[in-house]
């Protein structure tokens, strides 16, 4: 009984193996589809391409690359603003929320 058990089990294992290894044949199944390269380029020719991708504004702004903009000069002298935040803490707008249901 028990080498019929095994002879069973080592059947079905063959039979398994088998039927995975078709898998493995080149059948047209190739997803996703997998570019090939075209030819490379020397280091002139990339940056070359980055510069005129640069003249040209196509290239995008990350953290690294985002422009810092200029502080521009406040046309309130230093007095006016600190008397409009008096004023405006003494009318209560300071301790007004900007959600309805805070």
């Amino acid at each position: 009984m028990t080498r019929s058990n095994i002879a069973i089990a080592l059947v079905a294992v063959t039979l398994s193996l088998g039927a995975t290894a078709s898998f493995a044949v080149e059948n047209g199944n190739n997803y996703p589809e997998i570019v090939t390269q075209g030819q490379s380029l020397c280091q002139a020719q990339v940056k070359a391409e980055l510069a005129q991708a640069g003249a040209a504004g196509q290239l995008t702004l990350n953290d690294q690359t985002y422009p810092s903009l200029a502080a521009t000069a406040s046309h309130m002298s230093r007095a006016a603003v600190k008397s409009g935040l008096s004023q405006a803490r003494v009318s209560g707008e300071m301790n007004k929320s900007i959600f309805a249901g805070a």
